[in-house]
């Protein structure tokens, strides 16, 4: 693989990091939680709101914390390319 291709994958990673970020926080999902609406945030994050109002910060379906579901998915993707960001 010459040197092009590396920074193409490099970029490319640093893409998907930067989708999987939590619109409350603005970092990398820290334990990402789903909700029925299908919008992803930190689980620390849609609990402290959640707290507050029981709305998605998205789009603002109402929400209940027993329909929040882990995203292990995304759990594993960003702790599979965490080692490319600096």
């Amino acid at each position: 693989m010459d040197g092009s291709n590396y920074n193409d994958v490099k970029i490319k990673s640093n893409g998907i990091l930067s989708m999987n970020e939590c619109i409350i926080c603005s970092e990398i999902f820290d334990r990402c939680i789903i909700t029925k609406c299908g919008h992803s945030f930190c689980e620390k994050c849609i609990l402290t709101c959640m707290n507050l109002n029981n709305n998605c910060p998205t789009c603002k379906s109402v929400l209940k914390k027993e329909e929040l579901v882990k995203n292990y998915l995304i759990d594993n993707i960003i702790s599979n390319l965490i080692i490319y960001k600096l």
